[in-house]
């Protein structure tokens, strides 16, 4: 017989919520949309955690992106279980900060979020697996200079545009001189000051959503951002 799989889920009873806000102060703010179309006994989360050590310097832009390659590693021998249960996530990084988005039945999100988030300051991966990462990466922004025109017109257009757009050049410098430890150090930091925004819909509560997001928060170990700390696409 296969191993048990603590996803899977047993309440499948649907509950009844209006559109609304439910967190609203320093540290997040986040609606609640319950499902009143599909009436399936699931719910989904949106969010994006903010914080300003993803793009005020070329080299934390950098360490976002191997921070996200070596998280993802980290989390992939929970994909499986995570999948044939009828959940999933997501996490990616923007100039904003990061992106986490949780999904499936409702019953598992919770657990799910608590799992996800203490992920998301652990690296586990070795020296060997970060340095395939950091070369891979490596190589990928040098044939970025050999793509098609539309994407390379696509670049020089962000460049000229955005107040603040890191070149290629930037980022590959940057890129050559971190290690894992620093990586490591960076998921420790990362989330020092957070403010959470976002959306959460499906079969849930306002208790639901504010526990959620408690969770996240309780893992990730924050203080707030102030509004002014907060990064500006310009």
């Amino acid at each position: 017989y296969p191993e048990k799989n603590d996803f899977i889920p047993n309440n499948l009873v649907l509950t009844y919520e209006e559109p609304h806000l439910v967190i609203n102060n320093e540290m997040a703010k986040v609606w609640f949309k319950y499902d009143n179309r599909f009436k399936q006994p699931k719910s989904y989360m949106s969010l994006r955690i903010e914080t300003p050590m993803v793009y005020d310097t070329p080299i934390n832009y950098a360490k976002s992106k191997l921070y996200d390659a070596a998280i993802q590693e980290g989390l992939n021998e929970m994909v499986y279980p995570i999948q044939l249960a009828g959940l999933s996530y997501s996490l990616s990084m923007g100039k904003k900060g990061v992106n986490f988005t949780v999904g499936g039945y409702s019953e598992r999100i919770a657990d799910l979020i608590k799992i996800v988030a203490k992920n998301m300051k652990e690296i586990k991966i070795d020296e060997i697996k970060f340095e395939n990462l950091k070369e891979a990466m490596i190589r990928g922004l040098k044939n970025a200079k050999l793509g098609q025109a539309y994407a390379r017109g696509g670049y020089y257009h962000r460049l000229f545009w955005n107040k603040k757009h890191y070149t290629e050049e930037e980022i590959l410098n940057a890129l050559q001189l971190i290690t894992l430890d620093d990586i490591k150090n960076y998921s420790d930091n990362l989330y020092e000051r957070v403010f959470i925004s976002g959306v959460a819909h499906g079969n849930w509560t306002d208790k639901d959503v504010v526990d959620g997001v408690g969770t996240l928060l309780s893992e990730i170990k924050s203080s707030p951002l102030p509004e002014q700390d907060r990064f500006k696409d310009e």
